[in-house]
């Protein structure tokens, strides 16, 4: 019978830890060009220089901190 009594708890504890966790996922701009960075740094040179020529941008630049996969990782969520 004690369990019973705290059913509505724990579901409500969680609940609101569920609805927490999912604002805590995003991802967000700059999450989504970290992980291309870093997936882009783990291609090798032949698949690094096909996906340039796929997406037609320049190779990485000195100046700029953003692979050609970084550029356009945000795009399925401005669409």
């Amino acid at each position: 019978m004690r369990s019973l009594l705290h059913l509505p708890l724990t579901t409500t504890i969680l609940l609101l830890l569920h609805i927490q966790s999912t604002t805590v996922q995003a991802w967000g701009k700059e999450g989504h060009e970290l992980v291309a960075n870093i997936a882009y740094s783990l291609l090798s040179p032949t698949a690094r220089s096909l996906i340039v020529n796929i997406l037609r941008t320049t190779s990485d630049d000195d100046t700029d901190f953003l692979s050609p996969l970084a550029k356009i990782a945000n795009w399925a969520d401005e669409v």
